[in-house]
C-alpha cells in the first residue's frame, strides 16, 4: 500500500519544504494551496523531478466544500490517504486584542480549529474504512507533538482513537516554535516511517 500524505498550505514555506521532503521519501503527495497555483505548481514540479508523485489542489481549509473537494481528488488521483500535515492557519493580522473583530477572530477560529478538524474527519473516515489500517499519522508543525489517530476498534465505543504518539517524544525535544525546527521534526517523523 502506497503511503498518500495530504499537506495542507503547501504552496510555500515549511509546508512546501515538508511535501519536498515527503515526496522524496516515497510519498505521493496532495500539495494543498489557497492562492499561488504557480508556487503549488513549482512544489510538485519538485516532486516530479524527484522521481515522486504528487498533485497541486486549491482549497480553503476553512470551507467544508473545499476540503470535500480535496479529499476526493486526493482519493481519485492518489488513492486513500494515510498522512495528513496541517499545515494551513493564520495570524488574522497583528493587532491588540481590543482591536481585534469578530469577523478577524472568526476567520482564524474557522481555519486553525475548524479546518484542522474538518481535515481530520475526512482522513479518518477514510483510514477506518481500510481493513487492517495502520493509524493515521498526523503532523502539526505548529505544535509539540504529532497525534496518532486509531481507527475504531469493534470493543470501543468512540469512533476515534486519540493518543499523544509515544514514540515521537524522544525525537521532538524541545517546543516547535521556529520553521527550522518543525521542519527538522517533520522530516525524522517521516524518517521513521519510512
Amino acid at each position: 500500500m502506497s503511503k498518500v500524505l495530504l499537506i495542507t498550505g503547501a504552496g510555500r514555506g515549511i509546508g512546501a519544504a515538508t511535501a519536498k521532503l515527503a515526496g522524496g521519501r516515497g510519498y505521493d503527495v496532495a500539495v494543498n494551496y489557497l492562492r499561488d497555483a504557480t508556487a503549488a505548481g513549482e512544489v510538485v514540479a519538485a516532486i516530479h523531478n524527484a522521481g515522486g508523485r504528487a498533485l497541486a489542489i486549491q482549497g480553503d481549509m476553512a470551507r467544508e466544500e473545499d476540503v470535500s473537494r480535496t479529499f476526493a481528488a486526493i482519493d481519485s488521483e492518489l488513492g486513500r490517504i494515510t498522512h495528513l500535515v496541517y499545515n494551513a492557519g493564520t495570524t488574522g493580522g497583528y493587532s491588540r486584542l481590543e482591536d481585534a473583530d469578530t469577523a478577524m477572530m472568526r476567520s482564524v477560529l474557522e481555519l486553525n480549529v475548524l479546518g484542522a478538524l474538518m481535515c481530520v474527519k475526512a482522513a479518518a473516515e477514510r483510514v477506518a474504512m481500510l481493513a487492517g489500517a495502520r493509524p493515521l499519522r498526523l503532523l502539526f508543525p505548529q505544535h509539540e507533538r504529532p497525534t496518532v489517530i486509531s481507527p475504531i476498534r469493534p470493543r470501543e465505543r468512540s469512533a476515534l482513537h486519540f493518543e499523544t504518539a509515544k514514540e515521537f517524544d524522544p525525537i521532538i525535544g524541545a517546543r516547535l516554535s521556529k520553521h527550522v525546527t518543525s521542519l527538522q521534526a517533520a522530516a525524522r517523523a517521516f524518517e521513521l516511517d519510512a
